[in-house]
């Protein structure tokens, strides 16, 4: 076991290392010129280029790269923001923690909501309640983020009036961003839970417990949820990763100051190492959580454990 989560972590320094030099290429290859935004459009040739060797951007890309590399992975400077005039790190330390919030409260609420659904629906295959909650689930699941996010905003900021439409002030800034990313994971997990219930209730253990006698309360909640259960953690890992990523839209949206808004005035303004520290962040940030995810699995399923301690003896 130790050895897998060995090459885990080493897998994960791959990650990094391979994040960095991909968004480093891609920025440096990029059209445009992050002095025409930073200089006044009356600056000079020779202002224009003496503002490039003060960030380095005329020196050889191999000379960045090998620069940047150092800089990230062995003194652990991100580097400083062209926009902002802060050391980047500082302004991501205040921003992660919102992003991981409302991240978590999406995670939490789709599963609060959608492992319900999708219990109740399998307990009523192909009954109406079954095709009503799936039908909703689908609508959820192909409803585009941002499309929900401004019709949410129209309906209860513009015509109802009765929440913000921006900023963190309040628990009720919080309420629509929350609202919008959550609908897609209730539906997901709802889907998810649904088909592994399925599968479950029909195993020849459950069949057994109800010969037996066992009360059907008993049977769903004590032998068929903890089994049906498994899939479904390792979906809403994958689905806590990928919301870190995917913050930029709702965080565009609302104008919720956090790590995905940061990324995106970034871009907009050309600070590179705004974005390189961005990206790389969330990059970093999903590999764990899928790495912390693989490890749960791997303890709850006896199944997925004795595969790795098998394969631990035989290396």
């Amino acid at each position: 076991m130790w050895k897998y989560v060995v090459k885990r972590i080493l897998w994960l320094i791959v990650v990094a290392v391979g994040t960095a030099f991909v968004i480093f290429t891609v920025l440096y290859f990029v059209p445009g010129d992050p002095a025409d935004i930073a200089l006044p459009t009356t600056a000079t040739y020779a202002e224009r280029q003496a503002f490039r060797d003060s960030l380095g951007l005329n020196d050889p890309y191999i000379v960045q790269l090998g620069r940047y590399l150092y800089d990230t992975f062995i003194r652990f400077d991100l580097g400083v923001s062209w926009s902002y005039n802060v050391p980047v790190i500082e302004e991501l330390m205040g921003r992660i923690p919102r992003t991981i919030m409302l991240s978590l409260i999406t995670i939490i609420i789709g599963a609060a909501v959608g492992i319900p659904l999708g219990i109740s629906a399998a307990l009523h295959q192909n009954r109406w309640q079954d095709h009503a909650l799936m039908t909703l689930a689908m609508v959820g699941v192909s409803m585009p983020e941002f499309w929900l996010a401004l019709m949410l905003i129209l309906l209860f900021c513009l015509k109802l009036n009765v929440l913000p439409a921006f900023g963190i002030g309040s628990i009720s800034n919080w309420i629509l961003p929350v609202a919008a990313g959550s609908v897609a994971g209730i539906a997901k997990n709802a889907r998810q839970m649904r088909s592994s219930a399925l599968e479950t209730i029909r195993s020849d253990y459950i069949s057994t417990a109800r010969a037996k006698g066992v009360p059907e309360r008993s049977v769903i909640y004590g032998h068929m949820l903890p089994n049906a259960l498994i899939p479904v953690i390792n979906i809403l890992g994958a689905q806590f990763g990928k919301s870190i990523g995917g913050t930029v839209v709702l965080e565009s949206v609302f104008t919720f100051p956090g790590v995905g808004l940061f990324l995106l005035n970034s871009i907009n303004t050309r600070d590179y190492p705004s974005v390189r520290s961005s990206v790389l962040i969330l990059a970093l940030f999903a590999a764990t959580v899928m790495l912390i995810v693989d490890l749960v699995y791997a303890y709850i399923d006896p199944r997925i454990k004795a595969q790795y301690v098998v394969s631990g003896k035989k290396g």
